[in-house]
């Protein structure tokens, strides 16, 4: 169960505790750089992303939306299967996944919702160096642990823009993926970190609605097509 938890949060930030006693493998400078920098971005923004998820038998595959809500120390992720809140200064937070019935509080929700974060032995970490996107350049990182290699596109903000979670096995199949369409400095407008509004999404029908954002974008594809070396 604890997989699924995972992996539900994970397509949009890595759902796992705090860098520490998990990593195994040396992280290079520049990957610790920019780990860090989605740890403590305290900027106001909105990021909208196509989500594909499949969970092998887990949870039926889908494609969707996700999105993430950031307010100074305030986060508000939604996901393809969950939505979730934390305080991020006080490490506080609460979890909801209704297809599974599955509730979690407390600072274990706001260790894993808040940045890029580690929970297994890490094999292997790389910085792919920076690529060209809508949203400008972004730094390419890869972390390999035994069980999923995951790539993540960061801005110089700490905004995790693009995202995909392989399985580590023969066939390197995809788990998540997501690619921001849009990223706002405004917030929409209420309760977005109010525990009581957790059952509404927030993303609004204008991005759906716009034409570019009707399925993952090609031009992203790349992301998840780069051979490992794992």
């Amino acid at each position: 169960m604890k997989t699924i938890v995972r992996l539900a949060i994970a397509a949009t930030v890595l759902l796992t505790p705090e860098l520490g006693s998990a990593r195994t493998a040396t992280i290079p400078a520049k990957v610790g750089e920019v780990l860090d920098r989605t740890q403590r971005t305290d900027l106001t923004y909105a990021v909208y992303k196509r989500s594909h998820i499949d969970f092998e038998g887990a949870m039926p595959a889908r494609d969707g939306w996700s999105a993430e809500f950031h307010s100074g120390a305030k986060l508000r992720v939604e996901t393809l299967v969950s939505k979730a809140l934390a305080d991020c200064d006080a490490r506080d937070g609460v979890l909801i996944i209704p297809e599974i019935d599955k509730i979690t509080r407390g600072r274990e929700v706001a260790d894993l919702a808040c940045g890029i974060t580690l929970d297994q032995p890490v094999l292997q970490a790389e910085w792919l160096g920076e690529v060209d996107s809508e949203f400008g350049r972004l730094d390419r990182i890869r972390i390999v642990t035994a069980e999923v290699i995951m790539t993540f596109d960061v801005n110089p903000d700490g905004v995790t823009v693009n995202a995909v979670f392989q399985r580590n096995d023969a066939d390197k199949s995809i788990a998540v993926e997501e690619h921001a369409v849009a990223i706002e400095t405004a917030l929409p407008e209420g309760p977005l970190f109010d525990e009581a509004a957790l059952d509404r999404s927030f993303i609004p029908e204008r991005v759906k609605a716009d034409r570019k954002s009707t399925r993952l974008n090609s031009s992203h594809t790349d992301i998840s097509r780069m051979p490992s070396s794992a």
